[in-house]
């Protein structure tokens, strides 16, 4: 997050934030929107904002459907080929944390949240919770990718397995109700 903003000029870095935080979705406002000093390594990358986004998720009606895992989800398994004919290597470790919180309006109340989620391997870690927050939402992401290499066909069954897992659990999502 901080390598992609620090170099941004003052001029054109609400317009990039803008931009990440949009992640396609239709019809999305923003409002509010405030960042930590990304040149100040001493601290967290932080970006925090109002987000307002028209729902495309099938719900019952009276119901709200919201994927809270925002542009960390992944939508499609990163391994899609069942074998591999050569190594994998990955650039770099990496360690991703996100924690989003969502305040509801007024008449909006929660049903459901996804369940937490931990899985570590070899490969690295995979780690996300949600909780009711006096009655506003937190949800909490961790991924960690440790191993840089896949060196054979076992080592990228369990690969491609972990990225599966990690993609099925990004589509849960939280159930609210309209009253």
């Amino acid at each position: 997050l901080r390598d992609r903003f620090q170099e941004v000029p003052p001029d054109k870095l609400e317009q990039e934030l803008w931009d990440y935080l949009d992640m396609g979705l239709p019809e999305s406002e923003f409002s509010d929107t405030k960042h930590s000093d990304f040149k100040d390594t001493s601290q967290p990358a932080t970006i925090s904002s109002a987000l307002r986004y028209q729902l495309m998720e099938e719900a019952e009606p009276g119901q709200l459907l919201l994927n809270p895992w925002l542009a960390d989800r992944n939508k499609t398994p990163a391994f899609t080929a069942s074998e591999r004919k050569s190594a994998v290597r990955f650039d770099f470790p990496k360690t991703r944390i996100t924690t989003s919180e969502w305040r509801l309006p007024e008449g909006v109340t929660i049903e459901e949240l996804p369940g937490a989620v931990n899985i570590t391997n070899e490969l690295g870690s995979f780690s996300r919770s949600c909780r009711d927050k006096d009655g506003d939402v937190v949800c909490e992401r961790k991924f960690v990718l440790s191993k840089m290499d896949l060196q054979n066909l076992a080592e990228y069954a369990e690969a491609k397995a972990f990225f599966e897992q990690v993609a099925k659990h990004d589509q849960e999502v939280i159930v609210l109700n309209l009253e």
